[in-house]
């Protein structure tokens, strides 16, 4: 993406408008008018003042004093704030870490992944409960991770942890208040009884919970990983957005019956040759319609899917039928097979693989493809003996594999 670098006032009458760039400011007192910049936003002058921009696409670093942002509600990668009178009053949404070094006032700020305050204690710090009379030492402003290994029964009167949480076990401690974590949510030992987490809506980093049944009556989302292992009994109720889900291959069952978007992989660990092959068929995911990057499952029934933006793995996944957008299909991998063959005869080729695709268009309603013929190697260490080269080794390149992709899909009408 283009860098646009601003040392003159004249130059930013020249801003291009509707166009994907990076923005770096250099002089003072200027004033720029763009409601919206698709990359990142570096500040290296004073007084610069932004009164329409609404929304950052990548990161933001503020590394001067006086900057206005009046209107600023998102920014989707990392803050950086290096001065104490920078003015962002409407600042919603930070989709990655704050480094806030001296301590700015954020008024209506409600998700981000985390916040350090650079020259401070704070960064970084732990504290670990296991009395009541633990919880009277905790910091005002939550900006904390918590280890809870309770001695007695706790319940937990925060609203929000602005680090990760950590329970060592789940018996006596309840989270009654409980709606945001920041960073990551786990626990130690295995809980032989039902356990809730009844109002939190946000879990910033990666879900492990391992109960008899666990109850997430509120979560919304999940910003990290989310791994389904075969003996959890998880209830999410609401949950409709996580980053990466990767499920066992001994799960029976899904409880994600309103799960809308993954943000990264849907992956599912390759068969058990011990499990029952009947029982690993019934996994239902009856909302999802967005996989953001790629999905490599199989066994899924997925009948609201629309869009796979990376590489759909195809194999035993059903109720495809709403698919409008995929980037990629892999089909097979096969052995020992002569890449150049596949070139010099793409005619041979598409007759000797035509079936297993064909299955794939008929299935997913495909109106029109390219087919993607890629190697993969097979690095082998060779080492030369000869008396002046005794040390010396080289690697060779052996073809022991091709994928097939489809490309350039379009669909049906």
């Amino acid at each position: 993406m283009k860098t646009i670098k601003i040392y003159k006032k004249e130059e930013v009458q020249d801003l291009p408008k509707n166009v994907k760039f990076n923005l770096e400011i250099y002089i003072e007192n200027v004033e720029i008018p763009l409601k919206e910049i698709f990359g990142f936003c570096k500040v290296r002058a004073k007084y610069v003042s932004f009164p329409n921009l609404e929304i950052i696409h990548s990161f933001c670093s503020l590394d001067a004093s006086g900057i206005q942002l009046p209107k600023l509600k998102k920014i989707n990668g990392d803050l950086r704030i290096h001065e104490f009178d920078s003015f962002l009053p409407e600042l919603l949404v930070v989709n990655g870490t704050i480094y806030n070094k001296n301590n700015l006032d954020l008024p209506k700020l409600k998700n981000f992944r985390e916040m350090k305050l650079k020259g401070q204690r704070k960064k970084g710090l732990t504290f670990t409960i296991r009395t009541n009379q633990d919880l009277q030492k905790l910091p005002e402003d939550n900006f904390y991770s918590l280890i809870v290994d309770a001695q007695e029964p706790i319940n937990f009167p925060l609203k929000k942890i602005n680090g990760s949480l950590h329970i060592v076990r789940l018996d006596n401690v309840r989270f009654p208040l409980l709606e945001y974590i920041s960073g990551n949510l786990s626990n130690e030992k295995e809980y032989p009884e039902v356990f809730s987490f009844s109002k939190l809506k946000f879990i910033g980093g990666y879900c492990r919970v391992s109960a008899k049944e666990v109850f997430f009556d509120e979560l919304e989302k999940i910003g990290g990983n989310l791994r389904v292992r075969e003996h959890d009994c998880i209830h999410f109720l609401k949950l409709r957005e996580l980053n990466t889900l990767f499920i066992d291959s001994g799960v029976i069952e899904l409880k994600l019956n309103n799960l809308e978007v993954i943000h990264g992989d849907l992956i599912r660990s390759k068969e058990n040759p011990y499990f029952n092959r009947d029982l690993d068929i019934g996994l239902d995911l009856p909302k999802l319609k967005h996989i953001k990057k790629k999905s490599d499952a199989n066994f899924l029934h997925l009948p609201k899917l629309e869009r796979v933006d990376g590489m759909l793995v195809y194999k035993a996944i059903s109720g495809l039928q709403k698919l409008k957008y995929i980037g990629k299909i892999k089909t097979e991998n096969h052995r020992n097979e002569s890449y150049k063959y596949f070139k010099t005869n793409p005619k041979k080729f598409e007759k000797k693989f035509y079936r297993g695709i064909r299955d794939t268009i008929e299935t997913l309603n495909i109106d029109s493809y390219k087919v993607e013929v890629i190697p993969i190697y097979k690095y082998k260490r060779c080492y030369d003996y000869r008396p002046e080269r005794f040390f010396d080794y080289r690697y060779k390149r052996h073809l022991d594999f091709y994928k097939v992709l489809l490309k350039d899909i379009t669909f049906k009408k």
